[in-house]
């Protein structure tokens, strides 16, 4: 019967990520620790996993969403609509027979990984998360013709705790976006259907038919039965939404108003609730969001989800030629990554957010230059934008303070701002030296948001500092005194 109740550890104890989080520990025993019933870079699974995928790749028991049949009827409703909705028969991650991709088990570890401070996206760093990308791959290949990039998140919505998905959004909001989607049926694409197995076995060299396919799509997998008193997902399907194809250009009304004039349009919007393991699939231009859930409901909302994209239109964070299964280091890389990234989903401490860039740094080298540069230029506004509201703050506090008594200042204050000058520090360091690797797309100067100068990249890496007070301001100042300047969030939209 759905939706179903999950048995799962108590959320209750589970502590605060922001407060918990550890860089040091990070080995072996912690992980396994952490998530007991999962596989933490084990290659009797890794080898056991690819010998049945290939087995179910390529014999009788094939995935049944790559039934000639099946999958035209995905291609044409991902074309029109925008998304399609797959059972968990049909996904087939029960087809393998191994007992830790069942979604109760994921659901459950998901759970362990928060109790102990990490977020669900540190699903990453076990060998499941990158069996069930290998598992989608080869469907949204197929489907759509666009491969891994790498953007794998996990999500963890309690209504209890008063969360709830995300509002209204579109996943990408490129400037022509009529042109991100492949041209007419006939052109297709060739390439190879990618080969989760390490082990070199001959690639299918195919045409896919990806005509009217995005260049970006999203598979979306819940581990416990979404619905709405857990948060589900709701779409407006692309076709009752003038911007999908031609964009957003009315100036005096969001893209939901446009998409929404009256109120029989409210009836266009696609509820869908989804049994653990099944799949949404869906294009970065869909009106999507995540509903707020009943408070009292009894088991939350616990979901993966996995992004796809044509390299031209977004190349992938790491080499495809890590996969299936990456190194650790450079799983723990790009989780950090994604916590940086998507850090307005958070309330980080500047210590936190720094544990998260120095994680990050490890495998600096391995990660695509738009990908460095998006996660630099994220942590330098963050924690830019931390420092001045705690600057503001600080400065409330002294004024109050000098109307009323002289109190001395509380010795965890000079902690927080020795904390904050640390971070500070840093993010300027990542910043100059992402433009020395040669990151351009980064903020190009940050000057008085009340701290009192710029810097500017100008012909060089050089602080460019009002004339009158160049030779009065000293290094540390400059470094400290930057502009709001919020760059438009690369991965979210919202309406």
């Amino acid at each position: 019967m759905f939706p179903r109740k999950s048995e799962l550890p108590s959320l209750a104890a589970a502590r605060d990520p922001s407060l918990s989080f550890d860089p040091h520990n990070t080995g072996f025993a912690h992980w396994k620790e952490l998530a007991p019933e999962l596989h933490y870079n084990d290659p009797n699974f890794q080898k056991e996993f690819l010998k049945k995928l290939d087995a179910l790749s390529s014999g009788s028991e094939a995935s049944h969403c790559l039934h000639p049949t099946n999958l035209e009827e995905l291609k044409r409703r991902m074309r029109e609509e925008g998304y399609f909705q797959i059972s968990e028969e049909m996904l087939g991650l029960a087809t393998f027979g191994m007992s830790s991709l069942v979604p109760t088990v994921l659901a459950r570890s998901v759970v362990q990984l928060r109790q102990s401070g990490w977020d669900p996206t540190y699903l990453n760093m076990y060998d499941e998360a990158w069996a069930i990308l290998a598992v989608v791959s080869r469907i949204m290949f197929k489907v759509t013709g666009n491969r891994p990039n790498m953007d794998m998140l996990s999500w963890l919505v309690d209504p209890n705790q008063n969360a709830k998905g995300f509002s209204p959004h579109r996943d990408r909001q490129p400037p022509f976006p009529s042109r991100t989607f492949y041209g007419a049926a006939h052109e297709g694409i060739k390439g190879e259907v990618p080969h989760e197995s390490s082990e070199s076995v001959a690639e299918e060299n195919v045409v896919i038919d990806n005509g009217g396919q995005p260049h970006y799509s999203t598979c979306w997998i819940p581990f416990t039965d979404a619905c709405p008193d857990n948060s589900c997902l709701y779409v407006i399907p692309a076709h009752h939404d003038p911007g999908y194809w031609a964009g957003d250009t009315n100036e005096d009304k969001s893209p939901l108003e446009v998409a929404l004039p009256n109120k029989e349009d409210y009836q266009h919007i696609k509820c869908l609730p989804a049994p653990r393991g099944s799949a949404i699939m869906f294009s970065h231009r869909i009106i999507h969001w995540g509903s707020a859930g009943r408070k009292g409901y009894h088991t939350p909302r616990i979901a993966f989800s996995c992004a796809f994209s044509a390299d031209g239109f977004e190349p992938p964070y790491f080499a495809r030629t890590h996969l299936p299964f990456p190194p650790s280091t450079l799983r723990q890389s790009l989780c950090a990554g994604q916590m940086i990234v998507y850090s307005d989903r958070y309330q980080f401490s500047a210590p936190v957010l720094k544990g998260y860039y120095d994680h990050f740094r490890l495998s600096l080298s391995e990660f695509h230059q738009d990908y460095r540069a998006k996660v630099v230029n994220e942590y330098a506004t963050v924690v830019k934008n931390q420092a001045l509201v705690n600057s503001t703050e600080k400065s409330a506090a002294s004024l109050k303070r000098a109307r009323t008594e002289d109190t001395p200042s509380h010795p965890s204050a000079d902690v927080e701002e020795e904390e904050d000058d640390d971070a500070l520090d840093d993010a300027l360091d990542a910043m100059l030296q992402a433009r020395m690797d040669g990151i351009d797309d980064l903020p190009d100067d940050f000057d008085d948001e009340g701290l009192g100068f710029s810097a500017d990249d100008g012909e060089g890496d050089q602080m460019a500092i009002d004339e009158e007070e160049e030779d009065e301001l000293d290094e540390e100042e400059m470094e400290n005194a930057w502009r709001k300047e919020m760059p438009a969030n690369a991965e979210y939209s919202f309406l």
